[in-house]
């Protein structure tokens, strides 16, 4: 999904639940400010961390693909060349254009520069195996069983962990969408009893309230699904520490 469906999207979302405001407190005013609201916050903060955990889960399954088949690739042909370019096969378009930005290194330096897109425990482990072997030699898949068995077993778990996050994010976003419909079933379902509501000072304060703490709850959940904070609070924080 690029950038201008993001936007679409948030945009689409925020007219949505500014529509449901107006609805239920017939006032432009509450009209604008969710929508304004909800750009922000979906802009500003969930936005950036579900890119944030896709970006992650991404990498994750790259960097597995990767030195799996570089491992069997090579204990297979013996040929740097040909391991890495088995390797190579499974990359994303960010991970395709760096290949293209390194491929005037050699294979070792290749396999270095790499550990700064990569990011984690694994990989650098298996550099440093790979780094062992080429000094010592020996059976680099021999070598290589344990960490091949370790990135197996971190990938089936990070998979299973994602599939039940999904499965939490379905289960959060259809609690939102029921209390909303119970909204719409009193808006209309009970349209003399709402209607004495309307305008009424608590009342409004109460939907209100409601559309905020939606609003937070995203992007509480967003920070909780993601494993990470906002930009935002990260600069806060580094400041208060500073």
């Amino acid at each position: 999904m690029n950038r201008f469906t993001q936007y679409l999207l948030i945009l689409i979302l925020s007219l949505a639940f500014g529509g449901m405001a107006y609805l239920m407190t017939e006032s432009f005013i509450f009209l604008g400010a969710v929508i304004l609201s909800f750009v922000l916050g979906l802009s500003f903060f969930v936005r950036p961390l579900l890119l944030k955990f896709g970006e992650r889960e991404r990498k994750r399954h790259e960097g597995y693909r990767f030195v799996n088949s570089f491992i069997i690739s090579y204990s297979s042909n013996q040929s740097l060349e040909k391991a890495y370019q088995a390797a190579s096969e499974y990359s994303g378009s960010e991970l395709s254009e760096i290949f293209k930005a390194i491929e005037s290194k050699d294979i070792p330096a290749r396999l270095d520069y790499l550990v700064s897109y990569f990011d984690n425990d694994l990989y650098a482990m298996f550099l440093s195996l790979f780094h062992l072997y080429e000094e010592q030699g020996g059976d680099l898949l021999a070598i290589s069983k344990g960490l091949l068995d370790e990135i197996t077993r971190v990938e089936e778990a990070g998979d299973a962990s994602s599939r039940e996050s999904y499965k939490s994010l379905r289960d959060f976003l259809l609690l939102w969408v029921f209390s909303l419909a119970i909204f719409l079933f009193l808006r209309y379902g009970l349209a003399n009893f709402y209607g004495s509501l309307i305008g009424n000072p608590v009342f409004l304060m109460t939907i209100g309230l409601y559309f905020g703490f939606f609003l937070i709850s995203l992007i509480v959940y967003a920070i909780r699904f993601s494993e990470s904070k906002p930009r935002l609070m990260k600069g806060a924080s580094h400041e208060k520490a500073a």
